[in-house]
């Protein structure tokens, strides 16, 4: 008659250490390289090389000036801070370019 043995590994046996920090810095590096990444969808519609952070933004300032034209005769104070954050959005995309003209 044969006999069989089943073994069970612990699960201290089987454990290894976890870089929290490095783990966390591979996912943003990710992250990172996927926004740089080129978007085929609108670079197809504009013609020109896009990439998907740059449709963020752009898509953020339109969303930002139609909450300022929406409340502006409800709510001043929305409307006032809706066109700030959209000025300062395309602050930020003209300065992006300039950086990427100048390279």
């Amino acid at each position: 008659m044969q006999q069989t043995t089943i073994q069970f590994d612990t699960a201290e046996q089987l454990r290894q250490p976890v870089d929290v920090r490095a783990t966390l810095q591979r996912k943003y590096n990710n992250l990172m390289s996927w926004l740089h990444g080129r978007s085929r969808f609108y670079s197809r519609i504009a013609e020109f090389p896009v990439t998907r952070i740059l449709v963020i933004r752009v898509n953020l300032v339109s969303l930002c000036i139609i909450a300022a034209a929406i409340s502006v005769a409800q709510s001043p104070l929305v409307a006032i801070t809706s066109a700030g954050i959209a000025a300062w959005l395309v602050y930020r995309l003209n300065k992006k370019e300039d950086k990427n003209d100048c390279r």
